[in-house]
């Protein structure tokens, strides 16, 4: 019955069009009411809202954020997409190709499909636009590239996931690592950009009005853009080289994309400016705020599930699956 009542009252609250935060705490507190007693107690509810985000792996996630703010207004993004437009730019469909790459590279940085889209959008579409492509299938191009944002590490989401497996204890004895699953996301995101590249391979032909008479860059060109867009490469290999040596842990690799995108901005491509850090960190400060709230809710809603026997239930209903990883994977 009480699983009953947290189901139902999470449907009822998305129903009525509550915020998923605001529709897990409404849950939570449902089913704190109706079991009545000490877990009625709204200190208890108090304190797993803040376990929610009391985990030492939620530092990383301001940090990322705040470094894909920097590369947007320091230079980094718009070198990721000259550098893709040099290499399928000229082809039949290129700069849905560059758009597709561009989104890959970008997400290796930062982990966030919400800061991708801001970042390769605000450019990427208009320029589709004026190229002849139609502006709605380009603003879809951009939207289901970046979708490999919550794949590829850095991922926001993953660093989620992983604080939820903490918190729910359904994998007490096989605690999951965010670096495994930073290293577990490399290829299902390449395979998903491929699969993309794939898609737009067929769509791109029927555009009619698209104009393919790019300028053809010079030798001296196409060097100077590899040269300059270098420094923003350097980025993700520095992340994923430390998480993979274990010199830095998730949080640290964070701070270190930071640091990097802001020394890069500021002094090597200049174009950083003391007004645009501030922008970034105003950015930077909502995109986290909303996404530790819904950690916090997360938090309590995970507490109140777990003392429903929820976490039993799925455990019991999935153990042949776990049993049989190709069943699994067909699942």
């Amino acid at each position: 019955m009480i699983i009953a009542v947290f189901i139902a009252s999470m449907l009822v609250g998305l129903a009525i069009g509550l915020p998923i935060a605001i529709a897990l705490i409404f849950c939570s507190v449902a089913t704190a009411m109706f079991m009545g007693g000490a877990d009625a107690n709204p200190a208890i509810i108090a304190r797993w809202l803040m376990n929610g985000v009391d985990q030492q792996t939620m530092m990383a996630l301001p940090f990322f954020i705040m470094a894909g703010e920097i590369m947007n207004r320091g230079g980094l993004t718009k070198r990721i997409i000259a550098l893709a437009n040099v290499f399928v730019g000229r082809v039949r469909g290129g700069l849905g190709y560059v758009t597709i790459l561009a989104c890959l590279m970008f997400a290796s940085m930062v982990g966030s499909a919400v800061a991708a889209c801001a970042a390769l959008g605000s450019i990427l579409i208009p320029m589709m636009a004026d190229s002849g492509y139609s502006r709605p299938r380009s603003a879809a191009l951009v939207a289901s590239s970046n979708l490999v944002a919550p794949i590829m590490p850095p991922s926001v989401p993953l660093i989620v996931f992983g604080i939820a497996c903490a918190n729910s204890g359904l994998f007490k004895n096989n605690p999951v690592s965010i670096k495994s699953l930073f290293m577990g996301g490399i290829a299902p995101a390449v395979y998903l950009t491929i699969v993309t590249a794939v898609v737009w391979f067929i769509v791109s032909r029927k555009e009619k009005n698209v104009n393919y008479d790019i300028p053809r860059q010079s030798f001296k060109e196409v060097l100077n853009i590899i040269g300059s867009s270098i420094w923003a490469l350097l980025l993700p290999v520095i992340i994923l080289v430390g998480l993979r040596s274990g010199l830095v842990t998730a949080t640290e690799a964070g701070v270190v994309a930071c640091v990097y995108a802001l020394i890069i901005g500021l002094f090597v491509y200049r174009e950083l400016k003391i007004k645009d850090l501030i922008e970034a960190l105003v950015s930077s400060a909502k995109m986290s705020a909303v996404i530790m709230f819904l950690a916090a809710a997360a938090g309590v809603a995970a507490y109140y599930m777990m003392i429903s026997g929820i976490p039993e239930m799925l455990t019991s209903n999935l153990h042949v699956l776990v049993e049989n990883p190709t069943l699994l994977m067909v699942v």
